[in-house]
């Protein structure tokens, strides 16, 4: 389920839309560095997309909360593929 942005006037749509098509080449890394917010860094082909917190100097409780929404998506995006590929179909739940 995607989510919109709200503004003072209620939803409204993404600021960018952007897809990626995972291939064989394509790559998930976590980067973290001293005294900095972590980096998520997925390359798919010759694009490169990089997720931070909102301020690189510090976390706060909602980024904390972003990341583990994106983690529990990215478990969902894992399970649903996993279960195309071994022919198991859409799981309703």
């Amino acid at each position: 389920m995607g989510r919109h942005r709200h503004g003072r006037r209620g939803v409204t749509a993404p600021a960018m839309v952007m897809s990626l098509h995972a291939r064989g080449e394509s790559t998930t890394e976590t980067r973290t560095y001293p005294g900095r917010a972590p980096v998520l860094v997925v390359s798919v082909g010759g694009a490169r997309l990089m997720v931070s917190t909102s301020d690189p100097q510090r976390v706060t409780a909602k980024d904390v909360e972003f990341a583990q929404v994106l983690a529990d998506q990215a478990s969902a995006f894992a399970h649903a593929c996993e279960r195309m590929y071994r022919g198991l179909g859409h799981d309703p739940a």
